[in-house]
């Protein structure tokens, strides 16, 4: 039971049986106010954040004046719990006046006109209900809408008294359900027919969700101005289904803005109330739930797919399908067109349990990963997913050059000529430079990942190759001071040679003649069961993944700071010398342990490795 102001909806409608409501003038300032907004929404022109506020009584639309008390018609009318607005209706006046109208109910049988007509009305308003007279709820038309558009203002002029809707205004920026939309619209990085898949979606979700579930799919064509939904029915078996189509064009995507948005909306709800949704929820299901689900399970990869289509008919196995490529469709006069991977379901993957959906919708997506690395069809966003990453470093040199070349994003195009020279992946934050290298700065250390290094012969063991750091600080002399004291007495120290204030790590991978990063790993990553699943069993990944180890444990580990200085007891500052050096090597020997037992000791362990060649291996993982 909805309450407002502290009064139940029972109670509410029982007082109105108990008490006189006076009726508002015609000519009261508060109808003029309507008046203006109501044109204003309907003219889609800006709409005042503030309203004027009003005691609790009827005010009403007629075209002759009237006051008093309310006759026991009216009583009668509003003791019946009324309609709540259609969604689409309630969608358009919502974005419009950027209020919340989930409580507005609407009176439009006959009793209801009966009383609208004692009133001599077209239509009144109490709180957050409002009564019609016959035929003048027409959201339809535009006097009809003019006419709601008023009555819904003296909804919120009542708003802080008695029962009616107390939503606050929001203000544009903070209507997190918009911000989303305009932010998927927005982004950059994520191809055009990409970002118009999600923002469709997330408008049905948000703003039409009893259409949602019975929209087939959601189309891409260039030359669309807006959003609208085309509406198709098919008979089968001697029933008739209704499934709707959306269409979306560049020129929404690309010039969103919160009032363009809220025009989108309107559109969009006025071509969708054309659709009457089958009452069987199973006969023409749409992408909504299946657009959830992926948001569930696999967030980061739902830009990847350029659209989904129900096929009631499509059996299970498989359930979920994935079609790779591009097409076309024609409906009616309009042909539109989609580049894939694209998915298809149908009622059989509908009815599985959700944990079984999960699972085929991941592993539907691991194909379409394998299949946009393979072919180009990647932005710079994905290189955010470490899927997507680990994919493309498992990729053998020819194939990084082919994605190089083929890839429209620069950044993508700049990820795999890196790795094409260099083992450890753009990542962390490392920037590439124009001579080869690439750099990061982390506090007092900078760090350059060189070049790789092939046809080495220093190479010990039975490695094929090496990932090492090493620091501009090794074999630096510091620590030597010179102090002044009585012969017998405490003697401090004056000046001292510290040691580097900044470092440099540089990382680089070499590998042992004979040896290339397309080979096969032997231990460690490259051979865990996910690094294999995804094409990353190769030794640059191994290589790459040590880089990725030194530079993380950077990262999160501060590098030591010298703690001597000027004027500290000679026995201090030789503790302190001493704890520093401590302190520094500790701080490498704990990066290349971290990087072991990471890189090293998964999947096949470098232990087991040299157990079956029967040699001691050179690290332990215990």
């Amino acid at each position: 039971m909805h309450t407002n102001g502290g009064e139940c909806e029972s109670c509410k409608r029982g007082r109105l049986q108990r008490k006189a409501l006076a009726i508002g003038r015609t000519d009261d300032p508060l109808e003029a106010e309507a008046d203006r907004i109501a044109a204003a929404v309907t003219n889609d022109n800006p709409v005042p954040a503030a309203f004027s506020r009003a005691p609790w009584r009827f005010s009403h639309a007629t075209p002759s004046p009237g006051d008093g008390s309310a006759p026991a018609s009216v009583h009668a009318v509003l003791r019946a719990p009324g309609q709540p607005l259609d969604g689409s209706t309630r969608a358009c006046f919502e974005a419009r006046f950027g209020h919340d109208f989930s409580q507005v109910r609407v009176h439009t049988d006959a009793r209801a006109a009966r009383s609208a007509q004692a009133l001599q009305a077209r239509a009144y308003t109490l709180g957050q209900d409002i009564v019609f007279a016959d035929g003048r709820f027409d959201p339809g038309s535009g006097e009809g809408r003019h006419l709601l558009a008023h009555e819904l203002v003296h909804t919120l002029q009542q708003g802080a008294h008695g029962t009616s809707v107390q939503r606050q205004v929001v203000p544009p920026g903070q209507d997190t359900a918009r911000d989303t939309i305009l932010a998927a619209a927005g982004r950059q990085t994520t191809p055009l027919e990409h970002r118009a898949w999600e923002v469709v979606w997330r408008m049905l979700t948000r703003y039409f969700p009893e259409y949602a579930g019975h929209v087939s799919g959601v189309r891409y064509d260039e030359k669309e101005p807006a959003a609208r939904a085309s509406i198709e029915q098919k008979t089968s078996g001697g029933k008739t289904v209704q499934y709707a189509t959306v269409i979306v064009g560049r020129n929404f995507v690309e010039h969103a803005t919160d009032a363009e948005l809220r025009a989108r909306i309107t559109e969009l709800g006025a071509s969708l109330a054309g659709l009457r949704p089958d009452p069987d929820p199973q006969a023409s299901p749409g992408s909504a739930a299946l657009w959830k689900l992926i948001h569930q399970v696999v967030p980061a990869k739902a830009g990847r797919i350029s659209g989904s289509s129900y096929d009631a008919n499509l059996p299970d196995p498989p359930g979920l399908l994935t079609e790779f490529g591009s097409g076309s469709v024609t409906v009616g006069k309009v042909t539109t067109s989609w580049s894939g991977p694209k998915l298809y379901f149908g009622k059989a993957f509908l009815a599985l349990p959700d944990a079984e959906k999960q699972s085929r919708i991941s592993a539907e997506f691991e194909k379409i990963d394998g299949w946009s690395v393979a072919n180009a069809h990647l932005t710079a966003a994905d290189l955010a997913d470490p899927d997507i990453e680990l994919r493309i470093r498992g990729l053998s040199t020819a194939a990084l050059t082919r994605l190089r070349d083929d890839a429209k994003d620069p950044a993508v195009k700049t990820y795999a000529d890196s790795l094409i020279g260099t083992s450890t992946p753009l990542e962390g934050g490392l920037a590439r430079q124009p001579d080869g290298t690439a750099t990061m700065k982390v506090g007092n250390v900078t760090v350059i990942v060189k070049p790789d290094i092939r046809g080495a012969t220093d190479i010990k063991g039975k490695s094929a190759a090496e990932t090492k750091p090493t620091s501009s600080d090794e074999g630096v002399a510091f620590g030597g001071f010179s102090y002044s004291g009585p012969k017998r007495g405490t003697k401090h120290v004056t000046t001292f040679d510290p040691p580097p204030t900044t470092i440099t790590i540089t990382i680089q991978t070499r590998y042992r003649q004979g040896a290339a990063p397309g080979d096969i790993s032997g231990y460690g990553r490259g051979t865990t069961s996910s690094d294999l699943a995804k094409g990353g069993g190769t030794l640059r990944v191994h290589e790459g993944s040590h880089g990725l180890d030194f530079i993380r444990f950077i990262q999160a580990h501060p590098f030591p700071k010298f703690a001597g200085h000027a004027g500290m007891t000679v026995e201090d500052f030789k503790k302190a010398r001493s704890t520093y050096k401590t302190e520094r090597d500790k701080w490498f020997a704990d990066m290349t342990r971290a990087s072991v037992l990471s890189t090293d000791c998964v999947g096949v362990t470098i232990e087991d490795f040299y157990a079956k060649q029967h040699i001691p291996p050179p690290v332990h993982c215990h």
